[in-house]
């Protein structure tokens, strides 16, 4: 399946994880149509991690916070290290679409334990609340640069300050830990080498 219009192809064919992988706790699976992360008790924070590395990738994927408790909410986790078992966090940067404690649009380092460094509010995107929200992640890892738009809105800018601390990895999808808690995300599109600076998603 493939958006023509925005140049990319979709990593998700809405059946099955092929494609993917994850670590033992198991979390994601397919329902409904809809990639799910469900956890019941505690929840130990986990990534749905892509088969395929990417350094430059433009990423286009909407999703839904169905069941917060704790400290749960969702994000999209880049240039990171691969880990074995896979679903580790590697030290990757994370883009938080709103859900969650994390209430708007948020960014995380693992690295630093932080917010991402670098990061300039470009905008102030409308936020569904309780429902699916739709992210564009443009990224340029030698300058390590990216774009990131919600809802059509161009809303943040993030220049990473250490490029030693990136590295080309898996896209992953995250839950993070919590208690009782359910993510979910769908329309999943990647493009692993853009060519336009310039966030298509943005009207």
């Amino acid at each position: 399946r493939r958006s023509s219009d925005l140049g990319t192809t979709s990593i998700f064919d809405g059946k099955t994880l092929n494609g993917w992988e994850q670590g033992p706790a198991m979390y994601f699976s397919v329902k409904d149509g809809v990639i799910d992360g469900k956890g019941t008790g505690k929840v130990s924070g986990q990534l749905l991690v892509t088969d395929a590395n990417y350094g430059d990738f433009r990423i286009i994927v909407s999703s839904n916070m169905v069941l917060q408790g704790g400290t749960g909410h969702l994000g999209i986790c880049f240039w990171g290290a691969r880990t074995t078992p896979p679903g580790g966090y590697g030290n990757c940067k994370l883009i938080i679409p709103p859900g969650g404690t994390s209430g708007g649009l948020n960014t995380w380092d693992y690295k630093l334990n932080g917010g991402l460094k670098g990061t300039t509010t470009t905008g102030k995107p409308a936020i569904n609340n309780g429902t699916w929200n739709t992210t564009e992640i443009l990224c340029f890892i030698a300058r390590g640069f990216c774009r990131v738009a919600l809802n059509g809105t161009a809303a943040l800018t993030y220049q990473e300050p250490t490029l030693s601390s990136i590295m080309a990895g898996p896209i992953g999808l995250q839950i993070h830990d919590g208690t009782n808690e359910e993510v979910q995300y769908k329309d999943v599109f990647v493009d692993p080498a853009p060519t336009v600076d310039a966030l298509l998603t943005v009207k």
